[in-house]
């Protein structure tokens, strides 16, 4: 085993974790190693709660006009809502492409093969994050039925999202980790899929995707609770 691996497992093995860690050493590369670390590096119980405080009072937006009457956002997001609107964007940046592909299928047959100029990636995000704007206001900020393809990805080890306290991953999907706490927040209405690993880090299993909570009965928990009662959510 290499030593980067090595380095990398020794920061959270413990004597119950290491016959796991280091059968997903051997298996993986370096690089796999160190994201799985990541995610499985546990602090003691006070250090992440305060990590995750920490995080949420640094929350910010900033808007303002520019001196030719632009708007100027700034801000910064806690993990999970930073991916929640990367998936956002990337979801309406996509409706706006197929609006545009169809615009410009109907300008060139109307035009003679005149095509509008393709925006930059920047000016994609611009427009997608007034989508959303827009959406969000004709919706009455009702979030409806995520897409596949943009919902946001939890990987969390079951013992710690029956048990904050037990150690285990919580991470992202790009590794970025989140507390236990928050992924048995968002675990309160999501979509769960179990998958099943073999002591070598391999997947054996995965299973069938179902919601937490029933849609029927999400609706008659909005209408007796008029919102989530989970410990500090407020949606």
């Amino acid at each position: 085993m290499s030593y980067a691996k090595v380095r990398a497992l020794t920061r959270v093995a413990t004597p119950e974790t290491e016959e796991r860690l280091l059968a997903v050493g051997r298996a993986g590369t370096a690089e796999h190693v160190e994201r799985i670390v990541r995610g499985w590096r546990r602090m003691d119980r006070k250090a992440e709660a305060r990590e995750t405080a920490r995080r949420h009072t640094s929350r910010a937006l900033h808007v303002y006009q520019d001196e030719d009457g632009m708007v100027v956002l700034r801000g910064r997001l806690s993990p999970e809502v930073g991916a929640l609107l990367v998936q956002a964007l990337a979801a309406a940046r996509e409706t706006l492409y197929q609006q545009r592909r169809a615009s410009d299928v109907s300008a060139e047959t109307s035009l003679g093969g005149v095509s509008a100029e393709t925006p930059t990636l920047a000016q994609q995000q611009a427009d997608a994050l007034a989508l959303l704007a827009e959406t969000a206001l004709h919706r009455g900020m009702d979030p409806g039925a995520p897409g596949e393809r943009y919902q946001v990805v939890v990987h969390v080890d079951a013992p710690a999202l029956a048990d904050p306290e037990a150690p285990g991953q919580s991470v992202l999907e790009d590794g970025t980790r989140v507390s236990a706490e928050t992924s048995r927040r968002l675990a309160c209405d999501a979509s769960r899929v179990v998958m099943r690993h073999a002591p070598d880090g391999h997947v054996v299993e995965v299973g069938a995707r179902t919601r937490t909570v029933p849609p029927a009965l999400r609706r008659a928990l909005q209408h007796r609770d008029r919102g989530c009662r989970f410990p500090g959510c407020g949606l």
